[in-house]
């Protein structure tokens, strides 16, 4: 089998026994409470937002990697619209009457 897939033996049984390493279970549950923030906020918190929120809870983790796994689960904020105000009420036009 290790002919066929072109690996070493050994690096089959490496791969084989290796475990999930420490950083990526903890890379997990900070995911997992990453996307409970964003949910809570209604998917309006972005990334500096969210971050400031981990840090309030006692969270120790860089900024970056909020980054990080934030673009890598494309966990995006909605971008909130202006308002335009389109009309002009207080004009000194003469107003058309009401003939209805």
């Amino acid at each position: 089998m290790c002919k066929v897939l072109k690996v070493s033996r050994s690096g089959y049984y490496k791969w084989l026994k290796s475990r999930v390493s420490k950083r990526l279970k903890e890379r997990a549950k900070l995911l997992q409470r990453i996307l409970e923030i964003f949910e809570s906020s209604r998917e309006n918190y972005g990334c500096p937002r969210v971050y400031a929120q981990l840090r309030a809870e006692g969270w120790t983790c860089n900024y970056k990697v909020v980054e990080e796994l934030m673009r890598m689960n494309e966990i995006r904020a909605r971008r909130r619209r202006s308002h335009v105000s389109t009309t002009n009420s207080k004009h000194n036009y003469p107003i058309a009457p009401n003939v209805l």
